[in-house]
């Protein structure tokens, strides 16, 4: 199914919390949509799903209003964080809910109905778990039922609310590799909501970051990561230091050193170079910076290292081997090799 939304606005009293939003989300994505606390991500999500119907705009589906729609016509699965599973079911007559609910022409027959629920069960890895209760299952498995359950009505929009956000970062792991492959088996257009940064670049087609509302960014992966559109999404996406520097006729000066970096297209004056520890490297020679070690932790076979400039010039983090004898309180030399320069009027923090 094709979603549409055209300059999409909610407002709670004076607070706007969606804010012009327009997307064209294609039959078949699988996109997340990332951001902070209060950034709108949830309301945007409910909005689609109709659970909030106070709104500007417009919402299609398949180039349909949705405002025309009731929650039955518009398809929708949701699945959220806290899984809202029947604790008196069992699991089997859980994901059966939604098929037993139907009348008229879209009843299913009894069965029908095993045979639907029983194709699930294996979709989703639970065979032998049918007769238990969810008090008996783990949060990973209970986040499976959930799914189960949404796919079971067979929509043709299924959204997730932050689904792995109460579960511990391995079950995470794991579910998200398992959802990647349940998407691509089943070719659903699916949306889903994250605080998690590494779960979206991880798993979605195609990333939507947002902020105070409004869309940062909207781009795969690969884009967000690699030529964020602004210095929120820089800040947000993976780890990043900030270095106050000079415009000078398209090259970037940090005091009286020119920034081994690409030209720039901005005004001469000051700027700010948002960096990530892997644009920054430890050489000897011209265009370096001076820094100390003051901090150091492991990440797998790397250590990230953060560095203060010497003379009170802010930090920057840089990689090294994890066996590399590097000491806090060592003192040495690196050079700058990327990086994105933002005038001081681009910045744009969280709000």
């Amino acid at each position: 199914m094709k979603l549409q939304l055209e300059s999409v606005t909610r407002r709670f009293g004076h607070r706007t919390v969606v804010d012009q939003v327009s997307l064209d989300i294609m039959s078949g994505q699988l996109v997340g949509v990332l951001g902070p606390s209060g950034s709108g991500k949830t309301t945007l999500l409910r909005l689609i799903a109709g659970l909030e119907t106070s709104y500007e705009g417009r919402i299609l589906f398949d180039g349909l209003d949705a405002s025309q729609l009731s929650l039955q016509a518009r398809g929708v699965g949701l699945v959220f964080q806290q899984y809202a599973l029947f604790r008196h079911m069992r699991v089997f007559e859980n994901v059966a809910f939604g098929l037993r609910a139907r009348s008229g022409k879209s009843r299913l027959s009894s069965v029908e109905i095993r045979r639907r629920v029983n194709e699930l069960i294996h979709l989703v890895q639970l065979e032998g778990f049918e007769d238990r209760f969810p008090g008996q299952l783990s949060g990973g498995q209970k986040q499976r039922v959930a799914l189960a359950r949404a796919l079971a009505v067979e929509p043709r929009l299924l959204l997730l609310d932050e689904p792995f956000g109460a579960l511990d970062a391995m079950v995470r792991r794991d579910l998200r590799r398992w959802l990647r492959s349940v998407h691509e088996r089943t070719g659903r257009t699916t949306i889903f909501v994250t605080h998690d940064q590494e779960e979206a670049l991880e798993l979605a087609d195609r990333v939507i970051v947002m902020n105070a509302g409004r869309v940062e960014q909207d781009a795969d992966p690969d884009r967000i990561y690699d030529d964020p559109a602004s210095s929120f999404v820089f800040e947000f996406i993976g780890e990043a230091s900030r270095v106050p520097v000079q415009i000078r006729d398209g090259l970037v000066w940090f005091r009286d050193r020119k920034l081994i970096s690409p030209r720039v297209e901005a005004p001469d004056g000051p700027a700010v170079l948002h960096l990530r520890p892997e644009h920054v490297r430890r050489v000897e020679g011209e265009g370096s910076i001076d820094v100390s070690v003051v901090a150091g932790r492991r990440i797998g076979p790397r250590r990230r290292l953060g560095l203060e400039i010497r003379g009170g010039f802010g930090r920057l983090e840089m990689d090294a081997d994890a066996a590399a004898p590097i000491r806090i309180g060592d003192q040495f030399r690196v050079e700058i090799t990327g990086g994105r320069v933002y005038a001081p009027s681009q910045l744009r923090p969280p709000q």
